[in-house]
């Protein structure tokens, strides 16, 4: 989907998955506010539930992070492993699988999101 977004067809030389993260990142095509695994922990601990999926400090769960972007960092950090768990397989799918599919989808309706052709 990424090449797809970014105009690349070459099947010379195809850049990584990492490096099409990290420019659909740069380029602000994905942002926290995107996954819906984020946006259920912010209003977890809005709430004031302990059982928030993601370790938010206590102001992030009312105000944005002041880097609008950390948990984005980090899923295109940790993405390819993600990825490859899922493709080549893993002793275990659930019970993270399901995020890892969900993360997958958000970026990809995020990519998407803004497309001006």
């Amino acid at each position: 989907a990424l090449r797809l977004r970014f105009g690349i067809d070459s099947l010379k030389r195809r850049p990584s998955l990492g490096s099409l993260l990290k420019r659909a990142m740069q380029e602000g095509l994905i942002l926290d506010q995107g996954f819906r695994h984020f946006n259920r922990a912010r209003e977890w601990r809005r709430r004031g539930s302990s059982n928030s999926p993601l370790p938010l400090s206590s102001d992030e769960a009312v105000e944005p992070a002041r880097d609008p972007i950390r948990y984005t960092r980090l899923l295109v950090r940790e993405m390819g492993n993600l990825r490859n768990n899922l493709a080549h397989g893993s002793p275990m799918l659930m019970p993270h699988g399901y995020l890892t599919l969900g993360a997958c989808c958000d970026l990809i309706m995020q990519t998407y999101a803004r497309d001006s052709s």
